[in-house]
């Protein structure tokens, strides 16, 4: 299938004609901090270092190189990796993009917000702090560049920003224009002020259409002739059979389906392809970043709103359903410059992030934080240990699924027979993460007391998830044309 081919960054073309790959050039200059120029500005203006909080759309850990990943989808990401802290099992709150991204900048649970089970139809509670907010009340010059409708400004994501860039427009070269679109943003702020930068960018998205330069590395590699699965039905509405394009089970369906592609090894190298173009243009801002001698003054926190199913419990190239890894793990890099690197074993939530970088800066946290501050455990590792459960909900259903995590298992709650009958018929699974991180032995049965335990745990969550979720029909938000355009082309059906 041929695709549509995006241009590359002047850097990047000078770097391709001369044989080098992509973002090479970051491993002596990017995030090298001993080589980075003085911050801009005055130094009498604040003690407060800028932040900057990038986010990816639909990206599994596991498909990093820091993760272990086997091909070379994230050279940028990798180095920024060896300087931070990386927290190997980051788990977000709901595997969709809006639910999502409201618990980490709210750090509520969707049960609390009222943003949950769908995308595009719940608005962000103006009555509640959100992260933005607090650092705009505490002096920062507040920056969005977003390009997901499900973070719409009419869904209230803007709350706190001075500038809330948005961006709903082709699918191709919006990687390109969200970095452009930062740097644009940063090169006005007022230099003197610190500031908080949130991107958010939207590869690697379905449908997974990365430019041919960036895609032909995998068509045929090792991994690529390794994986011998059947090829994967289509679903009645991609067949013409139906005018119902729900996302099906055990089937391509119409949000990620690519014309003649039936085989998912050409969809996982399309969406690693999605990876590394990604990654080359995060490469870009960070150059910039550096140029700017801002990296020794700044925090720097990259993650993704979610994951995404690749063939994984027989759900393709989708996510938002189920609460398996695939799709609720995802990568979460912190860079601190007084902070050594590290790797952070425990399971974390995503809605701690808030609370943990308003305790880093001193500041107080919002009156609705449901979230914990892991600051002491990543100043002090021996004195403050990291050991709670985290919880995850998935399904667009009324009695959606719930999970807990916590050191190497996780117990998953259906309460919804119909959705029970398609996994594996039982109300309860439970997994050993640590020795079997796809999820496919369901050790309930086996383990007792470990069940035991963490039903303890899960039950009165659930008791209380299901009993306090707010907000009426009549509280939907209203999108304009475009956005629900957008959301449509992104595979989204009436918020599914």
């Amino acid at each position: 299938m041929a695709n549509t081919e995006r241009s590359g960054s002047p850097m990047q073309e000078r770097a391709l004609a001369h044989g080098v790959a992509p973002a090479r050039w970051l491993t002596l200059s990017c995030l090298t901090l001993a080589a980075c120029q003085e911050p801009q500005g005055s130094d009498e203006a604040s003690s407060l270092p800028n932040v900057f909080l990038i986010t990816v759309d639909t990206l599994r850990a596991d498909h990093l190189g820091c993760y272990g990943y086997p091909r070379d989808t994230s050279p940028t990401l990798d180095l920024l990796a060896q300087r931070s802290v990386r927290f190997d099992q980051a788990m977000v709150q709901w595997p969709k993009t809006g639910p999502s991204l409201c618990s980490m900048l709210s750090s509520t649970y969707g049960h609390t917000s009222g943003v949950l089970r769908f995308t595009g139809k719940r608005p962000v509670p103006q009555t509640m702090e959100m992260l933005p907010e607090i650092l705009h009340d505490a002096g920062y010059q507040t920056f969005g560049v977003v390009t997901n409708p499900s973070v719409a400004s009419s869904l209230h994501f803007d709350q706190g920003f001075d500038v809330y860039d948005e961006n709903y427009g082709s699918y191709f070269d919006l990687a390109k224009h969200t970095s452009r679109a930062s740097i644009e943003a940063l090169e006005n702020r007022d230099p003197t002020k610190p500031f908080f930068l949130w991107v958010h960018y939207l590869d690697p998205h379905g449908k997974y259409q990365p430019p041919n330069r960036w895609l032909e590395p995998f068509v045929g590699d090792e991994l690529y002739k390794a994986d011998s699965r059947p090829s994967v039905p289509l679903s009645p509405f991609v067949r013409g059979e139906t005018k119902h394009p729900r996302s099906p089970i055990g089937e391509i369906g119409h949000r990620s389906y690519l014309p003649d592609l039936i085989h998912v090894r050409d969809y996982v190298a399309r969406y690693d392809g999605e990876i590394r173009y990604l990654d080359d243009w995060i490469g870009y801002l960070f150059e910039w970043i550096q140029g700017q001698g801002l990296l020794e003054d700044s925090i720097v926190i990259f993650t993704a709103d979610h994951g995404e199913s690749l063939g994984d419990h027989n759900y393709y190239f989708n996510h938002g359903r189920f609460p398996y890894d695939a799709c609720t793990r995802v990568p979460l890099l912190l860079y601190h410059p007084e902070l050594p690197a590290r790797v952070v074993e425990e399971p974390v939530a995503l809605l701690d992030l808030a609370p943990t970088l308003v305790d880093m800066l001193g500041l107080a946290p919002g009156w609705q934080f449901e979230g914990q501050s892991l600051a002491g455990a990543l100043r002090d590792p021996g004195r403050h240990a990291i050991d709670r459960p985290v919880f995850t909900g998935s399904s667009p259903i009324e009695r959606f699924t719930v999970a807990v995590r916590q050191g190497r298992y996780k117990l998953i709650k259906i309460s919804d027979p119909e959705l029970a009958e398609i996994l594996t018929n039982e109300p309860y699974e439970l997994y050993d993460i640590e020795a079997d991180p796809a999820e496919t032995v369901n050790l309930f049965r086996q383990l007792p007391e470990v069940a035991r335990h963490l039903q303890a745990l899960l039950d009165p969550f659930v008791d209380k998830a299901y009993a306090t979720v707010p907000f009426p029909a009549d509280s939907e938000a209203e999108l304009s044309q475009e956005e629900m355009q957008r959301l449509t082309e992104l595979g989204y059906v009436d918020g599914d």
